[in-house]
């Protein structure tokens, strides 16, 4: 025999469950949980459509420039993937990775000992993201791959070979190292 919940009995349970009878105290709760909805929706983080094609172009074009042309050159086929995460009370993280589509530009980097002209590239990339027209100020999660003949990628540095403590920088860290993003000279950590 099955005893409903709260009706005890001699082989039921021996405390009750908590049960809202008050009419008050369950309207306030409706209510509270109508508001928790408005409120989410409200705190919710915006998106912005074409966000992550804007820095990949931005991105592009600062490779391109003259001052990393030099350098660039050495690698053909760079290209870049971007994931921007915003969260609320956080940090919008802008993680990019560049991608060498040449396996033979691996071997070429090795053996040339080109592990400075990967650090320049990446550190180059931070920086155009750092100064970005858009998001101030942003953590960034910066990486260079080679794309195998697999399809398989591999990393080939990360923000640790710039000094960071780890893949990402935060804005305090960028800060130190770029000072404050040319979209807000003012910003301070």
């Amino acid at each position: 025999m099955t005893h409903p919940i709260n009706k005890g009995g001699e082989e039921g349970p021996s405390r009750r469950l908590p049960q809202i009878n008050n009419r008050l105290t369950i309207a306030a709760l409706g209510a509270g949980a109508k508001l928790t909805k408005k409120l989410r929706k409200y705190l919710r983080t915006p998106e912005y459509p074409g966000q992550e094609g804007r820095f990949r172009a931005h991105i592009l074009r600062a490779l391109r420039a003259p001052s990393v042309a030099a350098l660039a050159k050495q690698v053909d086929g760079i290209d870049a993937s971007v994931d921007i995460r915003q969260a609320f009370g956080k940090p919008t993280l802008v993680s990019v990775d560049l991608i060498l589509s040449d396996p033979h530009d691996h071997l070429t980097l090795q053996q040339n000992n080109s592990g400075v002209l990967l650090e320049d590239l990446l550190d180059n990339t931070v920086e155009t993201i750092w100064n970005n027209p858009e998001i101030v100020p942003a953590a960034v999660r910066g990486r260079i791959l080679v794309r195998g003949v697999d399809g398989a990628d591999r990393v080939l540095i990360d923000m640790t070979a710039l000094g960071f403590d780890d893949e990402i920088g935060r804005p305090a860290d960028l800060y130190d190292r770029f000072g404050a993003p040319a979209s807000d000279p003012a910003w301070r950590p």
